[in-house]
């Protein structure tokens, strides 16, 4: 409460200009933005011979052997326990 009212009072009776804190930010955001898409256009060419190859190689999966199943549907049985002595013997 104290903070804001003491930028109020600097705004108005002193006139003190802020800086405008939410525009730079959003510059700073839109300049990170515009850096990440030219990056990525300059690397993009790179990864599409290996990106037609994967999808090369998966589709021949499918055909050989069906879509790989995303979780199992089989259990596996732990191991008998096989030591003598009990884990609460002393």
């Amino acid at each position: 409460m104290q903070v804001s009212l003491g930028c109020s009072y600097l705004k108005t009776t002193l006139k003190y200009d802020f800086p405008e804190v939410a525009g730079r930010a959003a510059a700073e955001r839109a300049r990170q933005q515009a850096a990440a898409n030219e990056a990525y256009a300059r690397v993009a060419p790179d990864f599409e011979p290996t990106m037609s190859e994967v999808t090369s190689t998966l589709t021949q999966m499918v055909r050989l052997r069906g879509p790989p199943a995303l979780t199992s549907s089989k259990r596996v049985a732990a191991p008998p326990v096989t030591s003598s002595r009990s884990c609460c013997q002393k």
